[in-house]
């Protein structure tokens, strides 16, 4: 199996972004609430999770993707893997931003890497990557169906046009055979 690609940007200095210029992440600005605040006065390290999820269900409305014709096709888009970077804290009535970006999409997964900064000196808050997978009615990973398939791969072309790097739709066959195309292309898409 083909392990998706990552990239490790706080190894290597030299490639370091300034936060407020990183290209190709969607941005959503939000507020921390009362209620997400532990004993400590700080947000609550599962509520970043939330916030993840918030972005990418706000991601897949903006590209007419609805979780509730997933899941009445008796599909699904479950959480299969998660890795939380805890860098600082939010607290109560904190303004942030969540940035989302697309790592790769294979045939029944996608790959998706936030970042969280807060407001208004653009401080890192948190570092995450996602991984979803497209289940069956039976609970199993299947083939993310064509119609999505094309939504996503027609978000990554209306938004690689100043995009310098490729991620690719990958095959997850057990045998590892060789990268799918969508569209019959490679879709270029931003690092």
């Amino acid at each position: 199996m083909l392990s998706p690609r990552t990239f490790d940007l706080s190894t290597n200095t030299a490639i370091q972004p300034n936060p407020s210029r990183m290209v190709g992440f969607i941005v959503y600005e939000m507020k921390v609430g009362d209620c997400e605040l532990d004993q400590y006065g700080v947000v609550n390290n599962a509520v970043y999770s939330d916030y993840c999820y918030c972005a990418h269900h706000e991601w897949l409305n903006s590209i007419d993707v609805s979780l509730d014709a997933i899941t009445c096709d008796g599909e699904s888009l479950a959480l299969s893997e998660t890795s939380l970077k805890f860098l600082s804290s939010l607290r109560s009535g904190g303004r942030f931003v969540l940035k989302m970006r697309f790592l790769d999409i294979s045939k029944a997964r996608i790959y998706i890497e936030h970042k969280i900064f807060k407001l208004p000196n653009m401080e890192a808050i948190l570092e995450a990557q996602v991984t979803r997978v497209w289940l069956n009615k039976n609970h199993r990973p299947m083939q993310i169906p064509q119609k999505y398939l094309s939504k996503f791969a027609q978000f990554i072309h209306d938004h690689n046009q100043s995009n310098r790097s490729t991620v690719g739709i990958k095959d997850d066959n057990k045998d590892g055979a060789k990268f799918a195309q969508v569209m019959n292309r490679r879709v270029a898409y931003y690092v």
